[in-house]
This record gives structure tokens, sequence and C-alpha cells, in this order.
């Protein structure tokens, strides 16, 4: 089989860049940026917006087109990436409290109650590759119990051995968020309302009166969704800035359109307002720990002014690819 991307040096790979039309204004910061970040990364990961043909790299860049440019898109989505990261933290943790607080209060802190086997719901079959099958509850009581009697890390070991338990809010620090969203789709339906109530700051009494019209449930189930899926794309490094998905987008309902995310039913069902950095900003807005919403906010502004500073052209781009023009950030970008 041949190989049609063949290693290529630093130098083969700007000599290539120079044939198709992009400018360096500083060849040797180029080349030390190529270098640590690679040639993948940088051109590869933000090329589409500069090229004549983004389906054709060989058509070249579009005229006056720099590195610089391109590597300033790059840093702009590693600092979006960081922002994600730091507000979906403060998410999850909220999320894993809240949840371990409502397993607590519903069922026990005593690990040996609140792990029976019958206050989760099955969920799905799997086959095993040994044969045989398991299911989803079958995987979830399994790492449960691997954390609470084998860890042997901290916080873990100190419960299990010095106070002969390992409450709730100490089990769920050991799973990943996905688990932990594993563990809420799972639980009962007066669990996963607890834990609605709590992040969304809602009567408990009230969600089930609610739900037929606003339909709450299901968009805190699609806002953990969306959130790990933003989250796991940050977290790997990927490109984030533009990044949209059918599989994880929002489904419509009243308690988020058009009052939080400022797209019509129409607009929704033409593909806007479901899956995007703005999209996420407005659903943070709702959750009771303001800070996941502000500090998004706040570094959203901060990173994409920079940017602007340099490119300030690119204001529209850049509304359109996030979907800012849901969300009041667009406010106080500066347009220049």
């Amino acid at each position: 089989m041949s190989n049609d991307k063949p290693f290529k040096t630093i130098e083969e790979q700007i000599s290539l860049l120079k044939s198709r039309n992009l400018v360096f204004e500083n060849e040797d910061t180029a080349k030390s940026m190529l270098f640590r970040y690679g040639y993948y990364e940088i051109i590869n990961g933000y090329k589409d917006k500069f090229l004549v043909n983004s389906s054709n790299d060989n058509e070249g860049f579009l005229p006056n087109t720099t590195f610089e440019h391109i590597y300033a898109l790059y840093k702009l989505d590693k600092n979006i990436r960081g922002d994600i990261k730091n507000s979906l933290e403060d998410f999850e943790l909220s999320f894993k409290q809240a949840l371990a607080y409502a397993i607590s209060e519903e069922y026990s802190d005593n690990d040996s109650k609140y792990t029976q086997i019958s206050h989760y719901d099955v969920g799905e079959a799997h086959r095993k590759r040994n044969g045989g099958s398991e299911t989803d509850r079958d995987r979830l009581l399994w790492k449960l119990n691997f954390i609470i009697k084998y860890n042997e890390y901290e916080p873990y070991k100190h419960y299990r051995e010095e106070h002969g338990n390992v409450p709730p809010w100490i089990t769920v620090k050991g799973l990943s968020f996905g688990q932990s969203i594993f563990l809420y789709k799972l639980s009962k339906q007066n669990v996963r309302d607890k834990v609605v109530s709590k992040i969304f700051s809602l009567d408990y009494q009230l969600i089930p009166v609610i739900d037929n019209d606003f339909h709450v449930r299901q968009a805190f189930g699609d806002l953990l969704s969306l959130a790990l899926f933003y989250r796991n794309h940050a977290s790997h490094g990927d490109r984030v800035y533009n990044q949209k998905s059918n599989k994880f987008g929002l489904r419509y309902s009243k308690l988020l359109y058009p009052n939080i995310i400022k797209e019509s039913h129409d607009d929704f069902n033409h593909g806007l307002g479901r899956s995007s950095i703005g999209t996420l900003l407005c659903c943070l807005k709702i959750v009771e720990n303001s800070d996941c919403y502000y500090s998004l906010l706040s570094w959203l502004t901060v990173h994409i002014n920079e940017y602007l500073n340099l490119y300030p052209l690119d204001l529209s781009f850049l509304n359109s690819e996030m979907e800012l023009n849901l969300t009041e950030i667009n406010l106080t970008l500066k347009h220049k």
C-alpha cells in the first residue's frame, strides 16, 4: 500500500505551504510552532476557512493568507478547550455531588445499601467476549463495588479502612464524567428528579407537573450529553470552536427555547441552536452553580477579543461558527 502522506521535514512542510501561496511573516517562528505542535494540528486542523477550495488543498490558500493567521485560530481554539474544561469541571463536580446527595437521601449513605441491585434500572444487555452477557446495570455495579472495595487510592482507602464505609459523595469521585452520567441514567426516577431539581433550581414536587409542557427531564439529559461531548473533545485536544454534533444535539423543549436559547422553532428545525459553543453556554446559564456559566462566558470573551484584536474581520465568522449570536457574548466582543 502506497503512503500518500509521507514524512516531511519542517523545511519541506514550509516549502509545500509556500507552493500553495501561504505567506509567512516570520518563517523562523513558524518553524518553531510547526516543530512544537505539528503540521497536522495547526494546518490540517484549521486550514479550511483559508483555502480557495476546502475539498482540495492543491488549489492553495486565499490571497494574502498568512501562517500566523492560521496559527492564531489554532491558539484561540486551544484556549477555548481550556475554557470549556474549566467550566465543565465545575459542572461535573456540582452534578456528581447532587447525584450523591440524592442517592444518600433516597436510599442510604451506606455502601452496602446504595449499591443494591434493586435501586437501578437494567439498561441494555451486552454480549461478553468470553460468552454470556451483561447489562448496563452489571457494569455500573461492578464499577461502584470496585471503587468501594478495592481502589487503593485516597480517599477511598481511608474511608474503607478508617470508617468501614465509602459514602456516595466519595464513591462518585472515582467515576469519570461519563460514568457518573451512566449512574444518573440508571437511577430511579425519584433520584433523577432530585438531581434535576438541584441543578436547575426547580421545586422537586413541580418537576412531574411541568415536565409534559416544558420537557425539563429531557432538557437536563440533553445538557449532560452535550456537556460530555464538549468535555471529551476538549480533553482529547480536538478542534472545538466549530464542533457540532447531530447525535448529541439538544431536542426542542420549552424550558430552553426561545427564552434561554434565542432560536425560533423554525430555525431549530433547520439545525440552528442545537449543538455549538453558544448552545452550551446558553444551557449553563440556567445551572444553579453560576460559576459554570460565568467562567466560560468571561474567558471566551477574553480569548476571542485577543484574537479579534489581530483579525477583526473574523468577527462574523466566529459568531456564525460558534453561534455566539445566541448569547450576550456578542455584545461584549469588540467591533472594529
